[in-house]
């Protein structure tokens, strides 16, 4: 993904700039501001695909947003999860965690959701991608009809078991923590948010 260059601007009178995706064009009478405008506006060139992205259809589609330089880690109440039924959350360049009334408790889900949110961007799956799996699994009650309608969410389950399974648990028992004792703690809190 790059910014907008003199080659991506069409001529014809006006000058042009066609979002492949929506169709949202942008015309100015000068190549060079019209190029200036579109990526003071965030428009996006897709090299490896070869589609130009309007700010809409860029955020959209994009990863970008997630900047690993600038991560935040928060760890809130349950009254600022988005859902309460969830122990923890990442949009964005943001990795929240429940308090869960043990600080090293909620830090483990932090570096859950870390953890999880490095790898499905790596593999291009979104925070949209995500928010549309979970909300799919509610309407349609379980997660085999959700790979039958969005392939990639079975990606999406893969990676979180495995950070679950594999990752968390390797660090919640490297800290000294009883992996077992822990796993039923955070059982026990997300059967109470129910």
């Amino acid at each position: 993904m790059r910014k907008i260059l003199l080659d991506d601007i069409y001529y014809r009178d006006p000058y042009y700039i066609q979002c492949s995706i929506c169709e949202k064009v942008l015309a100015h009478s000068d190549a060079r501001t019209l190029c200036d405008i579109t990526n003071m506006m965030g428009w996006k060139y897709d090299d490896e695909r070869d589609l130009i992205y309007c700010p809409d259809c860029y955020w959209e589609r994009s990863t970008e947003k997630f900047d690993i330089q600038n991560v935040k880690f928060r760890i809130v109440p349950i009254s600022k999860m988005r859902t309460k039924n969830d122990l923890g959350d990442f949009y964005d360049n943001y990795i929240i965690a429940l308090d869960v009334g043990n600080l090293k408790y909620s830090y483990f889900i932090l570096v859950h959701k870390f953890l999880e949110r490095i790898i499905l961007h790596f593999l291009g799956i979104t925070d949209k991608d995500v928010d549309l799996f979970e909300k799919e699994k509610e309407r349609l009650g379980s997660w085999e009809k959700v790979y039958e309608l969005y392939p990639k969410a079975r990606i999406f389950i893969n990676v979180h078991d495995f950070v679950e399974q594999e990752l968390e648990r390797r660090v919640v028992e490297l800290l000294g923590e009883n992996w077992i004792e822990y796993n039923n703690f955070i059982n026990k809190v997300l059967e109470d948010s129910k």
